[in-house]
């Protein structure tokens, strides 16, 4: 990595773009220290984080707005803040020097791109190395694998008898579905959610569409999490006014009982669209372990279900 691609780097938003979900190299760098129970950050922390003073990061942000607000910046009112954390008492928002104005909110794609942005900051600079430093290991890995490709197909042109031919056809082939399978596998872990073709599901196979599956009382509190099912129902029931865009209803012949069906394709569209709205996006999407989206789950489902219906009563 060289000071002309870092350059680019700074100058060059298409190639900027091209970065901005590479938000694990900032822990790496040094520890990001975010807003409690959130994925996200003030205009303080995120000033800390890079060691300027706050001026020269408001600079930034006044130059590449546009750009940054597609990463996720935006304005925040105190009462939102509260709301997002939990609900804090008024004296840790105080000590989080929150104000009562409210702030400037960062998602760690927004951080990033300042990252991307900032050119005399130390903690930049190493981040930008960071990046372009892993693009060089990733463009490496892909000459190996090409020249190992043709050292092995030589082979199999050079072979002298059918036995030699069988053998070094056979090493070929090996090596080339192990190939295509590591390549399936990083696009399958890339994608959020599988593709269905099937228009209406019940939860048990909506949750199975998820890559890390979750069960049906999952999906369930996930569903009243991003307001599609009511918060107040034991089971999980749509609001009215979301039949028939999210779910569908049908009698179930063995009890007589209503039941649902949930329209994937707009379930998941709003799934997608709450939690950019309420900045998990990004760290939704980066669990791969089914215990530890459960978690998660169930963390959110606390803060905008049950505390919220616990403030209502008091």
């Amino acid at each position: 990595m060289d000071n002309k691609n870092q350059e680019q780097l700074i100058n060059d938003m298409e190639y900027r773009h091209s970065f901005v979900d590479r938000v694990n190299v900032l822990d790496k760098i040094k520890k990001l220290i975010t807003l409690p129970n959130t994925e996200i950050l003030t205009a303080k922390m995120v000033s800390d984080y890079y060691e300027i003073d706050f001026k020269t990061l408001e600079k930034c942000m006044q130059r590449n707005k546009k750009e940054l607000s597609e990463n996720g910046l935006a304005y925040k009112t105190y009462k939102d803040l509260a709301s997002l954390m939990g609900n804090l008492k008024s004296d840790i928002m105080s000590e989080l020097k929150i104000s009562r104005r409210g702030s400037n909110i960062f998602t760690k794609r927004a951080v990033l791109n300042i990252g991307m942005l900032l050119r005399d900051s130390k903690v930049a600079q190493e981040v930008r190395r960071l990046l372009l430093d892993h693009m060089e290991d990733t463009q490496e890995q892909l000459t190996i694998n090409i020249e190992t490709e043709n050292e092995l197909l030589l082979k199999v042109i050079q072979s002298e008898n059918e036995l030699d031919m069988a053998l070094a056809l056979n090493k070929y082939r090996t090596y080339i579905n192990r190939h295509i399978q590591n390549i399936d596998g990083a696009l399958q872990g890339q994608s959020k959610l599988t593709q269905s073709k099937i228009k209406l599901m019940n939860q048990a196979l909506l949750g199975g569409c998820f890559n890390v599956k979750i069960g049906s009382k999952t999906v369930g509190k996930l569903l009243k999490v991003i307001g599609i099912a009511k918060k107040s129902c034991k089971n999980t029931k749509p609001y009215d006014d979301k039949v028939p865009q999210y779910a569908d209803t049908y009698i179930d012949q063995n009890t007589g009982s209503e039941c649902y069906k949930w329209n994937y394709n707009e379930c998941v569209k709003r799934i997608d669209e709450w939690l950019k709205e309420n900045w998990y996006y990004e760290k939704f999407y980066q669990i791969t372990n089914r215990e530890e989206l459960r978690s998660f789950i169930n963390k959110l489902y606390f803060q905008h279900v049950i505390a919220k219906a616990e403030e209502v009563v008091s």
